[in-house]
């Protein structure tokens, strides 16, 4: 990417925009905030990885650097969650300033007001459900994403300019590749699509043996650079690399025999496999790909806009660019990878940046602009853009820090070094970094956790060794049992939680906290 005047002054403003954007929603999923984001860097920096046993379930094992940043955020700007907030909203300006430099690389030649539809594609692809609801909150796609798209970016720039085909270019875009799914696992799902794109563009290249694995090879690279240290972790504490992941092959002692997946949103069916994105346009009653209801037709309108472009292509024999037909290539592996392995819409951003590009594109290449027509064609055009931009309007966000008197404001509880505190179903973990100091020896447990459901088998703390841990620990404590319970929907779980031997003698009162209206704390 150029540096230029012009793009620093872009960036400068669109950095701005962010952050206005940022201050303006306060947009956060409180649930995962409280469940692991604050915790997990909170954990780490204060020693206690492997100290405390799961008390965020499955996410208590994810790599904490990219929670590092919001986590000093809270620490020296707690009392000003605007300013927070804010802060978040940058990454969403450099999202946008990225996908902006990629629409321009598309509407660049051939095209009359190129400059006009760069920005509408731009608005477009970064105002859907996905990209939109999560400005400023700390589910951190945005920033894996800001990642995966300038690498696409630079493979983009060789294939549509016809520049930069060189090892260290190749050996870049995979490079930031690596780090995104170093960062956050769940990116892997583009490092195989855009491989599977370069794979489908050999021809395309002039040493493609070579530049493939300079691709890898700094695909590898970012990855271990980022994560390795946390796999070295995981594997010396817990026998898994990964963990709790791919346990059928490491087969740690602390985890079933059993391969982990969120498979909570997949289709159910063949035909949900088929028409999965006019199922969840058109169901807003339900949460088909997504933990809350929204409205948004983009994947709708770009699947039907690629089934036209296909017919162009084998029927009418009509052949795009190739920068634009690497774009409909990735975009078709992305979709294919992410349906099969996870289906969850927050995921999906470096995919839906993209319906903008597509739905211009369509827009331009299809409909007419004869004099006599352009009223209509406008009109109809603008009136179809209002309804995309305006989507996130009419959708239901995760959450919101808006009208907090701080980012994390939850009620002192006194807390000896011999007290041991057990977590109840989730999320609650964020709580127990503000009622005892980091480096406390205070014992902290999940316990009957609701997310067992999908995770097959018990608790952690029902399960092998982490079962003979729990077990010492309570045994050989010397303070008093504190639990943090937290109702959930599921009326046969809080049964079951009420009739826990830890609860039996404990009083339990509503606890006071910004972050979750359910939780309870028992003393």
């Amino acid at each position: 990417m150029k540096i230029s005047i012009r793009n620093v002054f872009l960036f400068a403003f669109l950095l701005l925009v962010g952050a206005i954007c940022g201050y303006s929603l306060m947009y956060e999923n409180k649930w995962d905030f409280t469940n692991y984001h604050y915790y997990n860097a909170w954990a780490f920096l204060n020693g206690r990885v492997g100290y405390d046993i799961a008390p965020a379930s499955v996410n208590t094992y994810n790599n904490p650097l990219i929670e590092i940043p919001f986590y000093y955020m809270v620490k020296y700007l707690n009392d000003y969650p605007g300013v927070v907030s804010a802060l978040q909203g940058m990454y969403f300006g450099i999202l946008v300033f990225v996908v902006f430099k990629i629409a321009e690389l598309f509407f660049s030649q051939g095209y009359r007001y190129r400059h006009l539809l760069t920005v509408l594609s731009t608005l477009i692809g970064v105002t859907g459900f996905a990209t939109f609801m999560q400005v400023s909150t700390t589910s951190n796609e945005i920033q894996t994403a800001i990642l995966v798209l300038w690498a696409f970016y630079i493979l983009l720039k060789v294939l549509s300019v016809g520049k930069g085909e060189t090892l260290p270019t190749f050996f870049l875009s995979g490079l930031l590749l690596g780090m995104a799914a170093g960062l956050k696992l769940t990116a892997v799902i583009y490092c195989a699509s855009i491989f599977l794109t370069l794979l489908i563009f050999r021809k395309k290249l002039n040493r493609p043996g070579m530049l493939i694995f300079m691709f890898c090879l700094g695909g590898t690279i970012g990855f271990l650079l980022i994560n390795g240290f946390w796999m070295w972790k995981l594997w010396t504490l817990l026998g898994n690399p990964v963990f709790p992941f791919a346990n059928t092959i490491f087969k740690s002692e602390y985890f079933d025999d059993f391969n982990y997946s969120d498979r909570r949103f997949l289709p159910k069916n063949l035909i949900e496999y088929i028409f999965y994105p006019f199922i969840w346009a058109f169901h807003f009653d339900r949460r088909v790909v997504a933990e809350t209801y929204f409205i948004d037709f983009r994947f709708a309108m770009v699947y039907l806009i690629l089934l036209y472009y296909a017919v162009r292509r084998f029927v009418c024999k009509i052949k795009e660019p190739d920068g634009i037909r690497f774009l409909f290539v990735y975009i078709v592996c992305s979709y294919v990878i992410w349906l099969l392995f996870f289906s969850i819409l927050r995921y999906a951003i470096p995919i839906e940046v993209f319906s903008g590009v597509i739905i211009v594109k369509f827009a331009y290449d299809v409909f007419p602009v004869a004099f006599w027509k352009r009223a209509v064609t406008i009109s109809v055009w603008i009136l179809l853009f209002f309804i995309l931009i305006s989507m996130a309007a009419y959708s239901v966000p995760w959450g919101t820090r808006r009208g907090d008197a701080k980012v994390i404001d939850v009620e002192k509880i006194e807390v000896t070094e011999d007290d041991v505190i057990l977590l109840y179903n989730m999320p609650s973990a964020a709580i127990v970094s503000t009622l005892i100091p980091g480096k406390s020896k205070v014992r902290v447990m999940g316990t009957k956790q609701g997310n067992v459901i999908v995770m097959g088998g018990t608790d952690f703390t029902e399960r092998k060794k982490f079962r003979l841990l729990r077990d010492e620990v309570l045994k050989n404590r010397k303070g008093r049992i504190i639990a943090i319970v937290r109702k959930w929907y599921n009326s046969l779980y809080n049964v079951d939680v009420t009739k826990d031997p830890y609860l039996k003698d404990l009083q339990c009162r509503p606890l006071l906290n910004n972050l979750d209206d359910h939780l309870n704390i028992c003393m």
